[in-house]
This record gives structure tokens, sequence and C-alpha cells, in this order.
């Protein structure tokens, strides 16, 4: 009786941990490459950025969380939180993605199917001055851990 008993326990222990762990996930990303546009004598000129520090992404049953999300966002400037829409499987790619975004304008996306995404800086091409923020493209690969 007490063998079943202790089978069942470690039993249950196990499956918790393997649902845990399909649930929760993290990511060790890596920026691969980045192009924008600065601007300059009144006009954009495209251009490359020093690609950032490497990140973690986190997710949870398969979406990012927010936190996460902000801290890979930080990179381009970001500070505050960001917003995550839900994950949507794409009709072409037949892969999950899911987008997250501050109010001005930087935006993530990233696939668990591909391991993949990019972050997005776009204020820059809403300014009127004459010095703007540039605008640009990271794109970064992750490994799941």
């Amino acid at each position: 009786m007490e063998r079943t008993l202790l089978r069942i326990t470690i039993s249950a222990l196990l499956l918790s941990t393997a649902t845990l762990e399909a649930q929760e996930q993290t990511w060790a990303c890596q920026y691969t490459d980045s192009i924008g546009f600065s601007f300059e004598d009144g006009q954009y000129n495209p251009t490359r950025f020093k690609v950032p520090e490497p990140f973690f992404l986190k997710t949870e049953e398969e979406s990012l969380v927010p936190s996460s999300a902000v801290g890979a966002l930080e990179a381009l400037g970001h500070t505050g939180e960001a917003y995550c829409h839900p994950r949507k499987i794409h009709p072409v790619t037949d892969g999950s993605m899911q987008t997250c975004s501050d109010p001005y304008g930087n935006t993530i996306i990233f696939s668990t199917t591909a391991a993949r995404g990019a972050v997005s800086k776009m204020l820059g091409s809403v300014q009127v001055e004459d010095t703007r923020i540039p605008t640009g493209v990271l794109l970064f690969v992750c490994q799941s851990m």
C-alpha cells in the first residue's frame, strides 16, 4: 500500500512539473541584424544600428509575458508598459505569433513556432522637429531554455 501511494505521489509530481514546463517557457534571444533611417539635413537616410545585447523573453501558454516584452523594447529606449495583443495563427505561415507594443510606436513581434521575431521603433516618423529619433527594425532569433 505504501509503495503504491509513493508511486502515485512521484507520478503526480512528475506530471505537474511537465505541465508547468509546458505552460511557462523562457527564451534566450539574440539580435542578428538591424536597419533603419536617421533624419539628417531635412531627409531620412538609410542606416544600420548597433545590435543591442542579448535578452530573454518569457511565454506562458505560448503567449508573451508583457514584462519580458518590455525588457526587449528597452533596447529601443522604451520605458513604461507594453500591451500584448492576443496570440494569432498566421494564415500563410501557419505559425503562432504575437505582438506587443507601447504607446510610442515601439513594437515586438515574436513567433514561438519559428523562435524568431523583430522589434521596431517608429516614433521618429511622426516627429516634426529638425532632430528626430531614428526609426528602424531589429531582427532576433531565440532558443528555448
